[in-house]
């Protein structure tokens, strides 16, 4: 056999067939240039930017001011004692350092690492690496970097190790800068070099999942940084909007054994209504749903209330398919701080119509206020989120203004 005949005469019919085929690849491209990614896929440029293309083009979180005031019931001069029982001077973790900025806002100071020196701002310990690492101690840095940006690690559960480097729910820190105002501007420092807290959010947003267990401060985190803008792409290009985000809390609401009591969902859910009433990030009728819920919650309080004005862990039991009517009666002492110091966070942002009767919230204040007086110092320590949530409502409504 000739094998140089054989090339050439295959030569002659290879050519114009693999022409054919490229000319027919191109065609379908230019028709359907995303047929082969993901549904909703972007186009190639703005995979390439990644979720920084959905940066939002303000730097300052939207503002959560509660929409009442207590001060003719509630005495500041009374209040603020039993505030500054919850006055840490050393942060025993990230978690607690946070719990910290919310009650006493971001300029917060607290005692250096070695108990010397200029007192230390309470933000640099969680946002400053080497500050941080030196403060907390752990295993590890309290931020790292990432391929998307910057991220707080989360509490490890099932390690029995104390983690106090770590954040205690995914997100947290996110959304706690966001509701005590630190602009994406500010500046965060990590092994890998300077960013600001925008590369935390951009790290947010790549990563978004809207199945994960915990997603409540997640979803506070893009209410408050997020707007105007209502929509952004993750890492693999799938398009989220603050309708899906709203849609999934909704969702959500009554499950037993949530976070917090559940409360959180009620918190993220009101402060996505908030900031929707700002710049109209929802649709008509996710909205409409959003208020309903919120309302129904809301009115069905005062059926679980206890006589003293506390809430318990299951408040939510008469609204729950699988429960009856009526009040699921008294409650552990330390759910009572936890779910009542949560509830009012979020009842004090509603506007008055979907709000409960005011003797309802005086009620729970005035439990508050009994429990941060008589409890004991130690118990407060070991207990500092829910304590702290229960100071700070307390310490905003009794103001003629709020801080």
């Amino acid at each position: 056999m000739n094998l140089f005949g054989w090339t050439r005469s295959a030569k002659g019919w290879c050519l114009p067939v693999i022409g054919t085929a490229c000319l027919l690849a191109v065609a379908v491209v230019a028709v359907r240039p995303w047929s082969w990614g993901a549904p909703g896929r972007p186009p190639a440029a703005a995979r390439a930017e990644g979720p920084a293309a959905s940066r939002p083009p303000r730097d300052s979180p939207v503002s959560l001011r509660p929409t009442l005031t207590f001060a003719d019931e509630l005495d500041a001069r009374a209040v603020d004692p039993l505030v500054e029982r919850l006055r840490q001077d050393r942060p025993v973790s990230v978690s607690d350092a946070l719990h910290v900025l919310r009650l006493f806002g971001p300029d917060a100071v607290c005692k250096p690492a070695n108990g010397e020196g200029a007192p230390l701002p309470v933000l640099d310990t969680i946002l400053d690496y080497e500050t941080g690492s030196a403060y907390f101690g752990g295993s590890g840095p309290p931020l790292i970097d990432t391929r998307e940006g910057v991220r707080s690690r989360v509490v490890f559960r099932r390690d029995a190790r104390w983690q106090p480097e770590r954040q205690a729910h995914d997100d947290q820190l996110l959304a706690i800068l966001a509701e005590v105002g630190v602009p994406l501007s500010r500046r965060v420092r990590t092994p890998g070099g300077e960013h600001t807290v925008r590369n935390i959010l951009d790290d947010t947003l790549a990563n978004f999942d809207l199945k994960k267990q915990e997603i409540e401060w997640s979803a506070l985190s893009v209410a408050l940084y997020l707007p105007p803008r209502n929509s952004w792409f993750d890492k693999y290009g799938q398009r989220f909007t603050l309708d899906d985000v709203a849609t999934e809390l909704m969702a959500r609401l009554y499950r037993p054994r949530l976070s917090c009591a559940g409360t959180h969902l009620l918190y993220s859910m009101t402060a996505l209504m908030r900031a929707d009433e700002q710049y109209a990030v929802l649709t008509p009728g996710v909205r409409e749903e959003l208020r309903e819920k919120l309302r129904e919650a809301a009115c069905a309080l005062p059926r679980s209330q206890s006589p003293d004005g506390m809430w318990g862990a299951d408040w939510a039991s008469p609204l729950r398919e699988t429960a009856g009517a009526g009040s699921p009666g008294a409650a552990p002492r330390g759910d009572q701080i936890l779910a009542t110091g949560h509830h009012v966070e979020w009842l004090m942002l509603l506007p008055p119509d979907m709000a409960p009767p005011r003797e309802c919230l005086l009620a729970a204040l005035r439990g508050l206020q009994v429990r941060l007086q008589a409890d004991d110092p130690q118990l407060m320590r070991q207990n500092y989120c829910p304590y702290s949530h229960a100071a700070r409502v307390l310490r905003v409504l009794s103001r003629r203004e709020a801080p």
